[in-house]
């Protein structure tokens, strides 16, 4: 006894001594490692979407030059277009006068071939193509209005207007009008239509990106 009180021999705390041992000193558990691996999963996602025309492949037809569309050759939106095709006529002032440079050149000066050239090459930069240069060249006669032809195969599309297929088949009619118009002047380098490949879809999930 010690000043009344009886002494008792402490035991140790093994829980607490197994803590504080050093973690080389002990195992606190047996679970096994796992090491991360690189490994194929195979993983299906379902998700509402729909397909559309892929519009970072279009290609444009545009004019050349400043002037008015006095024949279109095409009716509706989507409508079907081939290369090669003529797509529409066009009056333009800058090309009427092109082509008269060039005549009065090979009427009174053909022997200066540096500017006959240069005039030749003129209205090749507005689009006259090289048969259309070689009728002007024999027949020394002004064609009032020019051709265009598109270079691409696929569907016509009013400029900012790409639906997907299934808008067009949604269509009343499936042959929308176009807003371009017989008598409609354009300017250099103005995008008219927008020609898209049926070929080229995506596919675009509900409120998200392509997929």
């Amino acid at each position: 006894e010690c000043m009344g009180m009886d002494l008792v021999i402490k035991v140790a705390d093994t829980l607490l001594e197994q803590v504080l041992k050093p973690v080389n000193a002990s195992v606190l558990a047996s679970i096994k490692t796992t090491h991360p691996v690189f490994k194929k999963m195979p993983m299906d996602v379902e998700a509402d979407g729909y397909i559309d025309y892929d519009d970072r492949k279009k290609n444009n037809i545009s004019s050349l030059v400043s002037g008015r569309i006095e024949r279109l050759y095409l009716r509706y939106n989507y409508q079907p277009v081939r290369r090669g095709e003529k797509v529409f006529e066009i009056y333009s002032p800058e090309l009427v006068t092109a082509q008269e440079n060039l005549i009065y050149l090979l009427t009174t000066d053909p022997d200066e071939i540096s500017l006959v050239n240069s005039a030749e090459q003129k209205l090749k930069l507005l689009g006259v193509s090289d048969d259309l240069l070689n009728e002007i060249i024999k027949t020394k006669k002004v064609m009032h209005t020019i051709p265009v032809y598109s270079k691409y195969e696929g569907h016509i599309h009013e400029v900012n207007e790409i639906k997907s297929p299934s808008a067009m088949n949604s269509m009343p009619s499936g042959k929308p009008e176009l807003s371009v118009k017989e008598g409609q002047y354009v300017m250099m380098g103005e995008t008219i239509f927008n020609v898209v490949n049926e070929n080229n879809l995506l596919g675009h999930a509900a409120h998200r990106g392509a997929f």
